[in-house]
């Protein structure tokens, strides 16, 4: 059958990320595309398959289809919070059930797994974001072991791109935050604690801690987010007990910060699950503190953007601009 066209010719956000998504996916060696698929969402590799863009459905339109002696749909998402439960019970019925493996994609920009995929009861959904899509290209890519095309190369970075054009993944990866008694939060709790209903960039996937003159050198992976959180025992109990594990460890932060004193019972609060202080692997490293200079004495108030990889490099925050190799 013929391929879809690579760029897309469709207007709308969802439309066209999905089915330029879905052109790369089927220019791609499929070991390629089982690697990233198993590295994003930890999905089996793939046999000979068939790819359809903006499929009709009996009940239900999904994005996508990917088919052979196994069925994939993929649900793709270009907001936060836009994840309906009932349309992926629906998606799940247009599952081919003489299929070998049967599995729902679900693509969204939410840092952690939609509170949807729980309330649908579907077993088949795999949930992962462009943010961990993304990560998987570089460490593929990164992986000389993997017999992957120039051409393959271009047109994963091309996607890359895209993500990025469509404020999917940020290229400023890092949000850096005013943080004289947030920084000692973190370390004690493993958090980032603020106001409800603050807004932060989409695509960002790591939170930087601006205290005392400089950003501390620990800059940790977000591992989860709720908005909206209420402060109180009754809703710690709720949350320990809940089956999602994202949950849980918010109410057992709930708990921890209400028992210490940390915060005030009856608040309601936006809470950053991070990646610990010493965790080797999702938390980033600095060598040093990136000091502040003259020239950003007022550099912060709320919040910052910046990249991970200049802040690995800098000494002060005069450094948080791009190389002349990297400016565009």
């Amino acid at each position: 059958m013929a391929k879809n066209p690579l760029f897309s010719t469709y207007r709308q956000g969802e439309n066209r990320v999905t089915a330029s998504m879905l052109a790369v996916f089927e220019r791609i060696n499929l070991d390629v595309l089982a690697q990233l698929l198993w590295s994003a969402a930890r999905s089996e590799s793939l046999p000979f398959v068939e790819f359809r863009n903006q499929l009709g459905a009996p009940r239900s339109v999904p994005d996508a289809s990917i088919r052979g002696s196994f069925h994939f749909l993929f649900e793709v998402k270009t907001a936060r919070n836009s994840l309906s439960a009932g349309q992926l019970r629906r998606h799940s019925e247009s599952l081919d059930k003489k299929a070998k493996l049967r599995q729902l994609f679900v693509l969204t920009p939410d840092w952690s797994e939609p509170v949807a995929v729980l309330e649908s009861g579907v077993k088949t959904v795999k949930w992962f974001n462009f943010v961990h899509l993304s990560r998987s290209i570089d460490v593929l890519l990164a992986d000389e072991s993997q017999l992957v095309s120039d051409q393959e190369r271009f047109l994963l970075r091309e996607l890359q791109s895209l993500f990025v054009a469509d404020g999917l993944v940020s290229p400023d990866d890092v949000v850096v935050v005013a943080a004289r008694n947030a920084y000692g939060e973190y370390a004690r709790f493993g958090a980032y604690v603020c106001q409800p209903g603050r807004t932060f960039r989409s695509g960002i996937s790591r939170v930087g801690f601006y205290a005392d003159g400089e950003v501390k050198p620990e800059v940790p992976t977000i591992i989860g987010w709720r908005d909206g959180c209420r402060f109180d025992s009754r809703s710690a109990a709720r949350l320990t007990s809940s089956p999602r594990e994202v949950d849980r460890k918010i109410g057992a932060l709930i708990r921890a910060m209400l028992t210490s004193g940390a915060r005030q019972s009856g608040t309601t609060l936006q809470v950053f699950l991070l990646s610990a202080p010493d965790d080797g692997v999702l938390t980033l490293r600095l060598a040093r503190p990136v000091s502040r200079d003259a020239a950003h004495d007022g550099w912060i108030q709320k919040q910052q953007y910046t990249r991970s990889a200049w802040l690995a490099r800098a000494q002060t925050l005069a450094d948080l601009r791009a190389p002349a190799s990297e400016e565009v």
